[in-house]
């Protein structure tokens, strides 16, 4: 009877004596940089690089604009390259057959934990392999070759400041629709807060703030090519002023009244109230509630039924179940 322990032996003696005639020990290839040549030097082309920096006066914000000229030369670099081979101890080599599933061995388990799969019978081939292997190690590592490689290669050189001139810098906001371009002087504009709305600058910069809530800028030259990309301000750096921070908060308090005035002309308060009480501020509200809810949305939108104006309606009537919640929340007082 043949059994699995009697098929093992022949298939793992089997795979061991190919190893051997073509050798186990894995090597590996490694190139070094010996030596290198600048041939030729010419300069390819000038580049402008732009920076835009932003700080704070107890009444404005102040852009700065910085520019630094790059020169970007092209070299042609001959290069000589050592290649050479060594043992190569952590690729895997593969020493039983598949179907036992004892697959990328090292060269160390091959030698030595593999035989034990034979019952100990294997090092009788292995021993000879290892022997074999590190007689020839000498060999197979002892030349090297060399090569030569003409490459081209761009790399800055010098670089200088100078004063950014005839640019423009670009702000924008979506929410108030504030879209303005401002010439630089020198790199410099500075923009007063009462231009801006102090709310929206706070927000800009935070990543769990909506895009409409932020101001973003860009920069473009005299024929308007565009030198920095639309970017928000980084809001978040000025959370750290006090006086900033106050006035931040008074332009939000301001921006909700003004919100909540515009509601107030839109929509009835009764309903807009009616609404709060199951319409959450993110406009969703509670399965159970859904009935109710529809009527609310009936009674505050029935006049754009049918219409294109519908849904920017009922969009319309849950931002303000937000705005009319927050102000009534400010005017509740608790009384002992």
């Amino acid at each position: 009877m043949i059994t699995k322990r009697n098929l093992i032996i022949p298939n793992a003696l089997l795979i061991i004596e190919l190893i051997f005639v073509f050798g186990c020990l894995p090597y590996s290839y490694k190139s070094q940089l010996t030596s290198e040549k600048v041939l030729t030097t010419a300069l390819e082309r000038e580049e402008s690089i732009f920076k835009v920096n932003y700080q704070l006066t107890d009444k404005s914000i102040i852009f700065t604009l910085s520019e630094t000229q790059q020169r970007l030369e092209k070299s042609k670099v001959e290069k000589a390259f050592k290649s050479s081979r060594s043992a190569d101890f952590d690729k895997p080599v593969n020493c039983l057959p598949n179907e036992y599933k004892y697959k990328n061995f090292k060269y160390w388990d091959c030698m030595l934990v593999a035989p034990a799969f034979t019952f100990g019978l294997g090092y009788v081939i292995t021993i000879p392999i290892m022997i074999y292997d590190w007689t020839t190690y000498p060999i197979y590592t002892a030349f090297s070759t060399e090569n030569i490689e003409v490459v081209e290669e761009t790399k800055p050189s010098n670089s200088k400041e100078v004063i950014p001139q005839n640019y423009k810098l670009q702000l924008t906001n979506e929410k108030s629709n504030f879209n303005k371009t401002y010439t630089l002087k020198e790199g410099k504009i500075e923009i007063p807060f009462d231009a801006l709305n102090l709310s929206y600058l706070w927000n800009s910069g935070d990543q769990e703030v909506g895009r409409q809530y932020q101001y973003y800028y860009s920069v473009v030259d005299s024929k308007g090519k565009e030198v920095l990309p639309i970017s928000p301000i980084n809001g978040t750096l000025f959370h750290s002023d006090t006086n900033f921070a106050k006035l931040a908060d008074l332009a939000y308090e301001k921006g909700k009244q003004i919100e909540f005035n515009r509601c107030s002309k839109k929509f009835e308060l009764e309903t807009i109230r009616e609404g709060y009480k199951y319409i959450m501020d993110n406009g969703w509200n509670l399965r159970e509630d859904d009935w109710i809810v529809g009527e609310i949305l009936k009674r505050a939108c029935h006049q754009y039924k049918g219409t294109n104006s519908h849904d920017a309606c009922l969009s319309d009537f849950r931002s303000c179940i937000r705005t009319v919640r927050y102000i009534d929340n400010q005017n509740t007082n608790y009384q002992k």
